[in-house]
């Protein structure tokens, strides 16, 4: 009974903290599209593209090559590929269209992030009130929700289980937690290359500090590996070379690009973007914080704030937990709360942007192997979340299971975990009506059928991004590859035809392609113009 009534409470949790991070979608019974249709339909569109690829024998891309910036290959490799995720997508569009099966996919991923640091959390030995506490932030904490509307930062999963096993290697070094924590670094890597840098970065500092700080750790980090070299050897090269292989398409595909600098310090974050949340949408705390935090608001992906009862724990744990290091104190529970601290202080610091010189010891930091594809540095929040939250709860349910009295011990807890969730309350995600999108589209391809390629104006949406994804849908509903395309970078040489100029297209398509293209306008869909490239 009481298994029961645990398994209720959380499943309520559950539902809720879902029903929190998609109210659009349930409200309106689905027919709005928690995204936006930038960034967010392209995500469903390489989604869609990799079902189309992998069951569809008559569709005219390939798993590598979506049929946009035609001809040119290979181009799945310029964005994120969700090949890790994909098959649970594919598993959804047995059952429902494309756009069902996007609602579906991103409610299972956001799911899936609260029972994985549910689980994680328990195995840490912490009590039930506290994990419900803890998992709610990591899966639903307002900068979480915030930003799943770039749907690649919504399947976090894989994370805390990684950290989970590189604290079992720190405890009882092993060929199993090893290979289980590689494995789930390569899991995450398939699924978000975004999250698994910032993954693969935390642990780097993590598991020395770890070892460091555990006392006899390091005799038996090595006495283990001495006894086990080549095991230890084998398990760590194939998992190496298995990331290698993934890796190897992102490396050649884009090796004539890079980003800038300058770029990518105008999405570093600053000391006030942990104190801001979503601009446009309301939070506790923001009529109290506003007036007293600088009137420029951080770059918008730079809005990070999920609330001061995560701050505090973090904070406070950590602090505590390395005084009491200091002092003596032996617990294993000790080491890792401030390894987990140190590695979220660590990563905070190298990432943040300093004053009005903008200085920021990213300069430096991004040139971790990886760390110079990195654009919006403000994702570090991810890091600082998951390892910060591990933190924080663990010294909690150390601390308050010193109190004896179950009852006390428990409403402590409910406060904390109260406070936890409460402070994520407010935002509500961005959401579109999705029949003035997909039918729109679908209406479109109807004219473009048979057609060997094809341009679509980008008139669709606020600006030709939008526009040019819009243009990928078509093409995708006609099976007709399109000129048009948008993704995390372009082909070399890609022209400006934005205005469909009949020039612009030839000078691109000749010497790669010969046929007939079709010009559309979405909005007067009948009127196509069609120019034959020899």
């Amino acid at each position: 009974m009481k298994t029961l009534a645990t398994a209720f409470v959380y499943g309520a949790v559950l539902c809720g903290g879902l029903y929190m991070a998609f109210q659009p979608t349930f409200d309106s019974r689905f027919a709005r599209t928690q995204t936006e249709t930038g960034d967010g339909m392209l995500n469903h569109y390489i989604l869609e593209h990799t079902w189309r690829a992998v069951f569809d024998p008559d569709y005219r891309g390939s798993l590598a090559s979506p049929p946009c910036f035609f001809p040119t290959k290979w181009t799945i490799w310029y964005s994120e590929p969700l090949f890790g995720v994909a098959p649970a997508y594919w598993a959804l569009r047995v059952a429902m269209p494309c756009d069902l099966a996007y609602q579906w996919w991103q409610i299972a991923m956001s799911g899936l992030n609260f029972v994985a640091f549910a689980v994680v959390a328990r195995r840490l030995g912490c009590d039930h009130i506290l994990t419900i506490g803890s998992a709610f932030v990591w899966a639903w904490g307002i900068a979480q929700v915030y930003y799943s509307e770039h749907q690649q930062m919504i399947p976090r999963f894989w994370m805390p289980v990684a950290v989970y096993y590189a604290w079992q290697f720190v405890t009882a070094p092993d060929i199993k937690p090893l290979n289980r924590m590689l494995a789930a670094v390569f899991l995450q890597s398939a699924t978000c290359v975004y999250t698994a840098w910032f993954l693969v970065v935390g642990l780097t500092v993590f598991i020395p500090v770890a070892v460091v700080l555990s006392p006899g750790g390091c005799s038996r980090l090595w006495g283990a590996v001495r006894a086990r070299k080549w095991a230890f050897a084998r398990v760590t090269v194939l998992w190496t070379l298995a990331l290698i292989a993934y890796f190897a398409p992102f490396v050649i595909v884009n090796l004539d690009t890079g980003r800038d600098y300058a770029e990518c310090l105008n999405m570093a974050p600053t000391w006030d973007s942990w104190l801001n949340g979503p601009q446009n949408q309301p939070y506790p705390w923001k009529e109290v914080l506003r007036p007293h935090l600088p009137e420029e608001l951080p770059h918008h992906e730079c809005q990070l704030f999920s609330g001061f009862a995560i701050y505090l724990l973090m904070i406070v744990g950590g602090v505590s937990a390395l005084v009491g290091r200091l002092l003596g104190c032996r617990r294993p529970e000790l080491t890792l709360v401030a390894a987990a601290f140190l590695a979220a202080l660590a990563w905070f610091l190298l990432t943040l942007k300093w004053g009005a010189s903008s200085a920021s010891a990213w300069e430096w930091a991004r040139h971790v192997p990886g760390g110079q594809a990195i654009r919006v540095v403000g994702r570090v929040y991810v890091l600082v979340y998951l390892f910060g939250g591990l933190a924080g709860m663990v010294w909690a349910n150390l601390a308050t299971n010193r109190l004896s009295n179950r009852w006390l011990r428990w409403a402590v807890q409910s406060v904390i975990s109260g406070a936890l969730v409460f402070e994520q309350i407010g935002p509500v995600p961005e959401s579109f009506v999705k029949e003035d999108y997909y039918p729109q589209a679908a209406r479109v391809a109807v004219h473009l059928r048979g057609a060997d390629a094809a341009y679509v104006l980008p008139h669709y949406g606020p600006n030709n991004v939008h526009g040019d994804i819009f243009a990928m849908w078509v093409g995708l509903y006609a099976n007709v590859p399109v000129v048009n395309g948008y993704s995390g970078r372009y082909p070399t040489d890609f022209p400006s035809v934005n205005a469909g100029n009949p020039d612009h297209l030839r000078a691109w398509l000749r010497g790669r392609f010969r046929g007939r293209v079709a010009i559309i306008d979405p909005t007067h869909p009948e009127e196509v113009v069609y120019v034959d490239i020899e």
